[in-house]
């Protein structure tokens, strides 16, 4: 994928895990002392190494124990990694390939179209898994329904979780319902929705926490999708493609 390639020469700065272990088998990537979300049990386990290995989570263990040499490292101190986000109210025949890309920039790696053509749709699923432009994974698509009243943009996902807290629930519970539960109702539990062993390393990096604020959703350090490290000068690009403001 050509736009991966700046990723590449970008993470130098993110690189560097003090003295590895040689005998461990090498990991992708490996994200250092981070807070990662449980979000069936609305909690953090505090303090963890994520170590990923062929797009999948290798491991998720406390700091401190051995670490395999690794292509990448992010270093996540003071940080918190959440699930990759599911929007299940996207209408992608409003947007073209170089606006998808908004949509792993925002953290949603899933999404559930409503209302596209089919052939439309599969056209996309093959050229993303293809890597010729990026694009959100297509858990299911219905071209029968309704397409939804929504703005041109994936960042409505993160103004709707924030519209149901205000409304009374818990950053935990629309938390959970963007990520575990969704993965869930779409079949999809078994390899999404949660930073586990064995599943899809698909996952977000954010510099605040957002059960403490919902807002903090947006502020991504970091997206790995598919086990493929996104660092923020490469969202601010995906954004700047789909004529979004970057972030810095």
């Amino acid at each position: 994928m050509k736009t991966l390639a700046i990723v590449i020469l970008s993470l130098s700065v993110l690189a560097g895990v003090d003295q590895p272990n040689p005998d461990l088998p090498r990991a992708e990537v490996v994200i250092r002392n981070i807070s990662v979300l449980d979000p069936t049990a609305a909690m953090w386990l505090r303090d963890r190494d994520v170590i990923i290995r062929h797009g999948k989570i290798a491991a998720v263990q406390p700091a401190g124990r051995p670490l395999p040499p690794s292509k990448f490292t992010i270093k996540g101190e003071g940080k918190f990694a959440i699930p990759g986000l599911f929007d299940n109210r996207v209408h992608l025949q409003d947007f073209d390939s170089a606006g998808a890309g908004q949509f792993v920039a925002y953290g949603i790696t899933s999404v559930w179209d409503r209302g596209t053509d089919a052939a439309k749709i599969a056209r996309w699923q093959r050229d993303i898994s293809h890597g010729k432009f990026m694009g959100p994974r297509i858990v299911r698509s219905d071209a029968a329904a309704p397409a939804p009243q929504r703005e041109r943009s994936a960042v409505a996902l993160h103004e709707e979780l924030a519209a149901r807290v205000r409304a009374g629930q818990s950053p935990a519970t629309v938390l959970r319902s963007a990520t575990i539960e969704a993965a869930t109702f779409h079949d999809r539990g078994q390899d999404l929705g949660s930073i586990e062993p064995g599943k899809i390393a698909d996952l977000i990096v954010l510099g605040g926490d957002p059960l403490a604020d919902i807002a903090h959703t947006r502020q991504i350090d970091a997206v790995v999708f598919r086990g493929e490290v996104l660092t923020r000068a490469h969202l601010n690009q995906l954004l700047s493609q789909a004529g979004r403001p970057g972030v810095r």
